[in-house]
């Protein structure tokens, strides 16, 4: 089953508060507040803005991480994340897709291997994610220097087990996550801190507004 990006969707929506009213009476400004959560995760990497974020993604959804496991191709160790998705508002994805992360835990060989990357997003199963995508041709973890987290981007590759493989725009800078404060969905640049949080739905709003502007309709 493929999904396509959604026009709208209330989840997360706090209906009538006045911290809603708030945001949309600010909209003008949400993209650019994206682009500055984003920065404050930046390492080495050039920020991006959050209309860069969004004109970079092939793919932007929101999703759930299910499963991970680390893989070697050739001399590279890589994590690869299954994420459950649960909406799409760029592109087309399936209900899951793959996401290659530079580095991982190998346990499995005579010596346990890590092999850690600064600025590289880091997360666990459960966790509810706004992503930022684009495919990738080669596995994570050479030289990038910027853009998304592959040595090289293009259409999505084959990760072997029969799924396109994306990488995360701009390293951490493309990854939100999703907490819950009460009913309403928040997207925040640490779960461990809701301060600078923003409703989801309508940032969700926001990126579908760009990009049917950006689109010339």
């Amino acid at each position: 089953m493929t999904r396509q990006r959604s026009m709208s969707s209330g989840r997360g929506m706090p209906q009538g508060s006045m911290s809603t009213r708030k945001w949309i009476k600010a909209g003008g400004s949400l993209l650019g507040a994206l682009g500055l959560a984003a920065s404050l995760g930046a390492t080495t990497l050039e920020p991006m803005t959050g209309e860069q974020l969004i004109d970079a993604s092939e793919l932007i959804v929101v999703g759930e991480c299910a499963e991970m496991h680390a893989q070697w191709y050739g001399r590279s160790l890589v994590t690869l994340v299954t994420v459950a998705v649960t909406d799409v508002l760029k592109g087309e994805a399936a209900d899951e897709v793959t996401i290659a992360l530079p580095g991982g835990l190998d346990l499995d060989g005579p010596v346990p291997v890590a092999v850690t990357f600064p600025g590289a997003p880091v997360w666990s199963p459960g966790d509810e994610l706004l992503l930022f995508l684009d495919g990738v041709e080669a596995p994570p973890g050479g030289n990038s220097s910027s853009g998304s987290t592959s040595l090289k981007s293009t259409t999505p590759a084959s990760t072997g087990l029969g799924a396109a493989m994306f990488g995360v725009v701009g390293f951490s800078q493309g990854v939100f996550p999703v907490v819950m404060d009460g009913d309403n969905a928040l997207i925040t640049q640490s779960r461990s801190s809701k301060q600078g949080a923003m409703p989801l739905a309508v940032v969700k709003a926001q990126i579908q507004s760009y990009i049917h502007r950006a689109s010339g309709h």
